[in-house]
C-alpha cells in the first residue's frame, strides 16, 4: 500500500460562497473586500484578468471596478465559516485522516494498492464532483506523495493555470516540469522574504532550489527550508496532523470604521473580541490563563500609540463571562478620555488543553463553573448562527467595521434564508 496526499483547495473561496446564492454572477467579475471594505481579499477569474491584484486597496481600483461593473461584496465570515464546515464534512467521508489547513484548504491521506495515476485522478474527480454537488463550491485537487508537492500539484490544477481541476504529481518527469514552471516564491513554506533573498542568488524556480546541495540550502534558508526542499524531492517530512498542535496564543482584533473616543464604544468592541476568543478556545478544547487588551490611537505621520495591559487569571478557563469581565477590567485601566482610538483587540496566552491544566486551588475546584451554559450557547451558535450576544456588546455599533456590500447570511440566519416563491 502506498500513501498519497490530497490537497483540496476551494477555488476563489469567498467569491464562490457569494456566487452560491447569486447564479447570475457565474461568469461576471466578482471581488470580496477585507474588513472595513479596505482591500481585495478574493477575486474571480474575471477580476484577475483585469489585472487587479490580491490585497489591492479598493480606493486605487474603484474606477476600474466601476468601468467593468465588478460585483463587490464585504467579507461575510459567518457565511464563509459555515460553507467551509460543510466542505470539510464532505471530505471526511473520503478519508479518516483529514487535516484542515485553513478555511478553504485541507489535506487528506489515502492509502491505495494501485500505483496508477488514472485511479488517483478518478478519486480526485469524485471528490470535486461530490463537493460541488452537495455544497456548491468548486475545488481543485492536487495529489502527490508529500504535502509540499501536493500543494504544487493543486497550484497547477487551478483554472487560471489552464488546469482541469485535478492534478497528480507522481511521475518524475511531471514533477521536474512542475518545479521548473513554479516560481520559488509560490512554493508552500518559502515566503516572500526568502524568495527575494534566493532571487538575488539566482534561484528563480523551485527546480533551481532543488538542484542546490543541502549545505547551501541550510545556510541560505533554515531547517524548515531544507525540509521543504526534501519534500519537493519526494521525501515526506511534514506528516498529516503534525501542524495541528495547540496554539500558543489567540488574537481577535479589528480596526474601527471611524475613530472611537468613548469608553462605552470600546467596551462593546472589546467584549465582542473576548467572547469570540472564548468560543474558539472551547471549540479547540483549550483553556487559557493570560488575557491582554490593547487599543491603538493614531499620532500622525503614520505613527500610532499603543496602550496595552495584561492580567493573569487565578485559574485556566474558556468561560466567556470570565474572559469578557477580565478584558473589560483591563480596558478601564488603559483607557484615556478624549483620545481617538482606531483599533482594539484581545489576546490570550498560556493556552493548554482543557483537562491538562494544573490544579490552582487547594481542593481543585473546577475552572469552568459555567461549562454547561457555555455548551448550550455553543450549540445555539452552531445551529442558528451568532444570534446570542452579551448585553455589553449591544451598547453601541459605531465601532463596527464598514461593510457596505454585505450579503445575507443565508445558511446561518433564519431571517436571512433564501425564500422561493412557487406560483
Amino acid at each position: 500500500m502506498t500513501e498519497y496526499i490530497f490537497l483540496i483547495d476551494c477555488d476563489n473561496f469567498f467569491v464562490s460562497c457569494e456566487r452560491l446564492f447569486r447564479p447570475d454572477l457565474a461568469h461576471h467579475p466578482v471581488a470580496v473586500l477585507s474588513s472595513n471594505d479596505g482591500c481585495i481579499v478574493s477575486r474571480s477569474l474575471e477580476v484577475k484578468k483585469l489585472g487587479i491584484k490580491m490585497g489591492e486597496p479598493y480606493f486605487k481600483i474603484k474606477v476600474l471596478c466601476e468601468q467593468h461593473k465588478v460585483a463587490l461584496f464585504s467579507s461575510n465570515f459567518e457565511l464563509y465559516r459555515d460553507i467551509s464546515n460543510r466542505v470539510m464534512s464532505v471530505l471526511r467521508r473520503f478519508s479518516d485522516v483529514v487535516e484542515v489547513y485553513s478555511i478553504d484548504e485541507a489535506f487528506l491521506a489515502l492509502s491505495v494498492s494501485e500505483d496508477i495515476e488514472a485511479f488517483l485522478l478518478r478519486k480526485a474527480n469524485d471528490i470535486r464532483a461530490t463537493v460541488l454537488q452537495e455544497v456548491g463550491v468548486p475545488v481543485s485537487v492536487g495529489i502527490a506523495k508529500t504535502k509540499t508537492l501536493a500543494k504544487v500539484a493543486a497550484h497547477f490544477a487551478k483554472p487560471q493555470y489552464m488546469g482541469n481541476g485535478s492534478n497528480v504529481l507522481i511521475k518524475n518527469s511531471n514533477i521536474q516540469k512542475a518545479l521548473q514552471d513554479i516560481a520559488v516564491g509560490d512554493v508552500w513554506g518559502i515566503g516572500r522574504a526568502y524568495a527575494q533573498k534566493l532571487a538575488r542568488k539566482g534561484i528563480v524556480s523551485a527546480l533551481d532550489l532543488c538542484n542546490k546541495d543541502d549545505a547551501w540550502i541550510r545556510k541560505e534558508t533554515n531547517v524548515v527550508g531544507l525540509r521543504t526542499v526534501s519534500e519537493l524531492r519526494g521525501v515526506c517530512c511534514f506528516h498529516l496532523g503534525e501542524d495541528e498542535v495547540l496554539r500558543k496564543s489567540l488574537l481577535s482584533s479589528q480596526s474601527f470604521s471611524r475613530r472611537v473616543t468613548s469608553l462605552r464604544n470600546l467596551e462593546t468592541a472589546v467584549a465582542g473580541h473576548a467572547r469570540t476568543i472564548a468560543g474558539i478556545l472551547r471549540s479547540e478544547s483549550a483553556v487559557a490563563k493570560e488575557v491582554s487588551v490593547f487599543i491603538y490611537s493614531p499620532e500622525g505621520n503614520g505613527k500610532k500609540s499603543k496602550s496595552v495591559d495584561v492580567e493573569i487569571l487565578l485559574t485556566y478557563t474558556n468561560d466567556t463571562f470570565l474572559i469578557v469581565a477580565t478584558a473589560l477590567d483591563i480596558l478601564k485601566r488603559i483607557y484615556r478620555p478624549n483620545v481617538a482610538y482606531k483599533k482594539a483587540g484581545v489576546l490570550v496566552r498560556n493556552i493548554v488543553p482543557d483537562g491538562a491544566q494544573p490544579r490552582e486551588t487547594l481542593f481543585g475546584e473546577p475552572t469552568n463553573t459555567n461549562s454547561v451554559l457555555m455548551h448550550v450557547l455553543d450549540d445555539i451558535r452552531q445551529t442558528h448562527g451568532d444570534i446570542v450576544q452579551l448585553g455589553v456588546e449591544m451598547q453601541s455599533d459605531t465601532w463596527r467595521a464598514r461593510r457596505e456590500y454585505l450579503s445575507p447570511r443565508r445558511t446561518t440566519r433564519w431571517g436571512e434564508a433564501l425564500s422561493v416563491n412557487i406560483q
